[in-house]
């Protein structure tokens, strides 16, 4: 199943290690039984924050 979720405008500082930080915390949400859609709203943020 093929799902798309909504974006966000940001600034772009650094993409070193973002990947990683969505990857991990997606498996941490899914893992706790979150929704796809719920599991991927925290994953969207972090890597905004420094």
């Amino acid at each position: 199943m093929l799902k798309s979720h909504p974006g966000f405008n940001s600034r772009v500082q650094d993409t070193t290690g973002a990947g990683d930080t969505f990857n991990g915390a997606f498996a941490v949400m899914t893992a706790k039984g979150k929704s796809i859609e719920e599991a991927v709203a925290l994953p969207m943020r972090l890597p905004l924050y420094p």
